[in-house]
Parts: structure tokens; C-alpha cells; sequence
């Protein structure tokens, strides 16, 4: 009965008294009642809409498996220490985020990670169901795989990214992925995408060729 009314409902829906105490439908919280008798006398014609507006009540998204486990992998990225530079000094902590397509057999997308500065690449392979798409619902369907591929990386690296950045044309993944990351829990401090400069991703265009140069190497 602390719910808070509305308008429509600071008043009783029998008599329209506003003065004194009203109390609330126990059930759907949707009306007030003045007293006792009003309740009772309005029950034959409430009780046709009370159960309708009980079930529009809120009621809790019961959480995914994939969504239970992107929880626990942000709990544990959120007590990495996050710096600006890497551990060597040498360059700053940022972290260019893609998702590329690899044609060869059984194709499918690779999560490429590499820090521009230091040129240093991390791969994960994405499952083989995983499309990336270029409309809203592509990206939300299936972000989760992608969201855990990321997190997984930065906890095997003992540290969070000052900056992480994407492709231009990667807006909705990456807005999809932090909209993840923000709905369970990521910590504030840790900023949305950038978009990369062109030099960063230059440097990555060119680190994902010397390694699809390898991979190819090791399939032939």
C-alpha cells in the first residue's frame, strides 16, 4: 500500500473522496478506496479489470545463462586495475575491438584485439552461429558471445583498458556490447567506445594481415 498514485488514483473510486487516509487495492494497486464499505460495495465491478492490471505489474526478466555468465565475468573485470599506460610504460593502455570474418574452412568471425601501440594481438575465435551483421537486431541477438569474448581477454591480461576503441561502421556492436556491460553491472569509471583514429587503425589493418598470413601458413 506505498505505492505511489497517480492522479487518477488520488481519489476513491467510489465516492471520490480525496480527503484521509485511502488505501490501495491490495491486489492490482491500481485504484484507492476511502473505506472499508467502498471497497467491498466496488469488488463486483473492479475484480473484472484487477486481475488484468495485476499481470501488467513489472514483473522480474529472469536472466540468461548467457547473461548470468557475462555477470560473473564483469564482477571479476571490475576489480582489475585500470591505468593508462601498460605495465611497460611504453604506450598507452588502448585497446582497438574488432570482429573479422575468416573465409577459411569452417569460416567464421575471430574477436582481433590489439593494443596499437605496442602492436600486440590477442584472437579469440567467436562460436561459428555468431553473425555480425549491420542492423540493430543482429547486433543484440547474439552480442553476448561477443561480450564474454572481451571480458575473458582483458581478465586474462590482469587489466582493465583506459580507452577501448572500434570501427566506425562497428557502432552498433560496440553500443550493443556496453549496453550489455552497463545492464549487468560494469563499473562506472570504464568509458563507452571511441571510434579509432586512422593511424590506429591502419595498425590494425596491418597486424590482421601478418596474421591471417600465419594462420594460412599453418592451414596449408
Amino acid at each position: 500500500q506505498d505505492a505511489t498514485p497517480t492522479m487518477s488514483q488520488k481519489a476513491c473510486n467510489v465516492c471520490g473522496k480525496e480527503e484521509g487516509k485511502l488505501s490501495l487495492c491490495s491486489k492490482c494497486k491500481g485504484v484507492r478506496y476511502c473505506s472499508r464499505e467502498c471497497q467491498v460495495s466496488d469488488w463486483p465491478n473492479h475484480k473484472k479489470t484487477c486481475d488484468n492490471q495485476e499481470e501488467k505489474q513489472e514483473k522480474p526478466r529472469e536472466m540468461s545463462e548467457s547473461d548470468k555468465a557475462i555477470k560473473g565475468l564483469v564482477s571479476q573485470f571490475n576489480k582489475l586495475s585500470r591505468n593508462k599506460m601498460v605495465p611497460s610504460g611504453r604506450c598507452e593502455n588502448v585497446w582497438h575491438i574488432d570482429a573479422r570474418f575468416v573465409k577459411m574452412k569452417p569460416s567464421s568471425y575471430l574477436m582481433f584485439m590489439v593494443n596499437p601501440g605496442s602492436r600486440y594481438v590477442n584472437i579469440d575465435k567467436l562460436p561459428n552461429t555468431w553473425n555480425k551483421g549491420t542492423d540493430k537486431e543482429s547486433w543484440e541477438s547474439g552480442i553476448g558471445c561477443v561480450v564474454q569474448s572481451v571480458l575473458k581477454k582483458f581478465i586474462e591480461f590482469g587489466r582493465a583498458p583506459w580507452r577501448w576503441t572500434v570501427n566506425e561502421e562497428d557502432k552498433g556492436m560496440a553500443d550493443a556490447m556496453f549496453k550489455k556491460l552497463r545492464e549487468l553491472g560494469l563499473r562506472e569509471d570504464i568509458p563507452e567506445f571511441e571510434f579509432a583514429s586512422k593511424d590506429h587503425l591502419q595498425i590494425a589493418d596491418e597486424c590482421w594481415v601478418d596474421f591471417y598470413k600465419q594462420l594460412t601458413k599453418m592451414v596449408n
